[in-house]
């Protein structure tokens, strides 16, 4: 039985450019939306390939077919709940024969065969997968830019529960200073790995009366760590954890209050994640998880 796919690339421009300390855009362009159908059935679908991890609006468009045929092995969508999620779980399996790495392509088609069992079943995703419909509150990020300039796109969104500033750039310390001025609530630095260790060491001793949290200073796992040891203040990472095996060595290492998680770095479907997720929340080997929703193929498919 042969999936039929459709994918178009999204252009969707920006209010503010928004500059990290890798790149700036003026547009999300990276989005590429996928509608797979197979018979009477349909499931829409969005990869978010980011480049950090190799991943290109071009390499998504050229390895989604690929994928998709590999996804034919499938037999017919089952009705039972129980019986579709070992389709949807055997659907990664082939996926990952044909090809590895590139989890934003197969996360956004990964996202469509769930669509398309929740319709076939009459369930909402969450439901088929069995999560909650609750999902946390998210954080709203502003790009580098010139701290007052900063400080009025702070106010602005002060209605978020909490904001996270892209730094990086030569004034990150006035910026901090000014957005804090004009926010009560938690402020997530994120350097997006962009500052060397005595850069990191210097903003996070300026800021020390400041409360904010620190994402992702440096490039390498072992500078993030210097750093937390030089800092009272909460850390976070992300670059750094790409699967499961960082992400317990970071856990053994006390390297972070907070971690990042994106089904795209972990490589795997949304039934594994949250499984492998629950299991270590539950058994205290992640204290808090921080997911960033709105830049990744990560949770947005749970509804």
């Amino acid at each position: 039985m042969t999936f039929r796919l459709e994918a178009e690339v999204l252009h969707m421009p920006f209010r503010d450019p928004f500059k990290i300390a890798r790149n700036e855009d003026s547009e999300a362009s990276q989005t590429v939306l996928t509608m797979l159908r197979r018979d009477d059935d349909e499931g829409l679908g969005e990869c978010f390939p980011v480049p950090y991890y190799g991943e290109t609006v071009e390499t998504t468009e050229a390895v989604l077919p690929r994928l998709t045929s590999a996804l034919d092995e499938l037999g017919p969508l089952p009705s039972d709940r129980d019986a579709a999620l070992a389709w949807l779980d055997r659907s990664a399996l082939l996926m990952d024969d044909v090809l590895g790495n590139h989890g934003g392509a197969k996360g956004g088609l990964d996202m469509a065969l769930h669509d398309m069992a929740g319709k076939a079943l009459g369930l909402p995703v969450w439901e088929l997968i069995g999560t909650s419909d609750q999902l946390p509150p998210t954080d709203y990020s502003l790009g580098i830019d010139d701290p007052a300039t900063v400080a009025e796109r702070a106010r602005r969104v002060a209605h978020f529960p909490a904001l996270k500033i892209k730094v990086g750039g030569p004034h990150d310390i006035e910026t901090l200073e000014a957005v804090r001025a004009v926010f009560n609530g938690p402020i997530r630095v994120d350097a997006n790995t962009g500052w060397l260790k005595h850069e990191a060491m210097r903003v996070v001793r300026a800021v020390r009366d400041i409360d904010v949290y620190i994402e992702q200073p440096c490039l390498s796992y072992e500078d993030c760590l210097s750093v937390r040891r030089h800092t009272d203040h909460p850390f976070v990472l992300d670059e750094n954890i790409d699967g499961l095996t960082p992400l317990l060595r970071g856990f053994t290492d006390l390297a972070m209050d907070v971690v990042n998680i994106k089904i795209s770095k972990f490589i795997c479907t949304g039934k594994i994640f949250f499984q492998a997720m629950s299991i270590l929340v539950n058994n205290t080997i992640l204290g808090k998880c921080s997911t960033n929703i709105n830049a990744d193929n990560n949770l947005c498919h749970i509804l």
